[in-house]
């Protein structure tokens, strides 16, 4: 059988070559597709895991925003939960599970106390006046750090427009907005401008759960999809 199959190829090499040169280009074609269809899938899942870390980051704000613009909390009560919300949620989005001690010692925990200690004081008393040093020196290193937390999640979040469809990118874009001027004007502001920022801030919410700007992000993140 082997010899006879061996003196067959002998006097037929060029039907023995095409067979051959098919086999190979058939071997290759497989290869190619295999590549292909493996690069699809990482390109796939590094867009999901962009896609997944907009989502998040998006979701996780519009929460905190919520608990900080609630209808239930005082001038005062506002002040405080805004002055250590975003303290918390950039501890959990470093993974970092010591909020307690972050929260108590962030810049606007220490706005808030010295607001307390200045409730208590003469205002003609020298320690109201050196009070008064030490918070706008908290008010302005809690500006910085707030500041900062936000330029991070606008590096982030401006990135939706490639990522999620107009009708939600744009809500994210009004969100960034909105959460700039909040930076601005916590601590810096009078109560009546900063109340004005509240409904703002109250109305952008309704609006962005109305859009079900939340929902269409989150049909996005279906590895499926095209």
């Amino acid at each position: 059988m082997i010899i006879n199959a061996i003196t067959w190829l002998n006097s037929n090499q060029g039907f023995a070559s095409i067979i051959l040169s098919i086999t190979s280009l058939l071997f290759a074609g497989l290869a190619i597709w295999i590549s292909i269809s493996t690069n699809r899938k990482q390109i796939k899942l590094q867009l999901l895991n962009e896609r997944y870390e907009i989502f998040e980051r998006f979701s996780t704000l519009i929460e905190i925003m919520k608990t900080i613009l609630h209808e239930a909390f005082t001038y005062k009560g506002f002040l405080m939960i805004a002055n250590t919300q975003f303290y918390l949620s950039q501890d959990k989005n470093q993974n970092d599970h010591s909020f307690s001690d972050h929260l108590f010692n962030s810049c606007g925990r220490k706005v808030l106390n010295c607001n307390d200690k200045l409730e208590q004081l003469a205002k003609d008393s020298e320690e109201y006046k050196a009070i008064i040093k030490e918070r706008d020196i908290a008010i302005s290193d809690n500006f910085f750090e707030l500041n900062n937390i936000y330029e991070q999640d606008k590096r982030l979040l401006i990135k939706s427009r490639l990522f999620f469809p107009d009708e939600a990118a744009s809500k994210i874009a009004e969100f960034l907005a909105f959460y700039k001027m909040f930076v601005l004007i916590l601590n810096y502001s009078s109560e009546e401008d900063i109340q004005k920022v509240i409904v703002t801030g109250r109305e952008l919410l309704k609006e962005i759960e109305e859009a079900k700007t939340i929902t269409i992000m989150d049909e996005y993140l279906d590895f499926t999809r095209k």
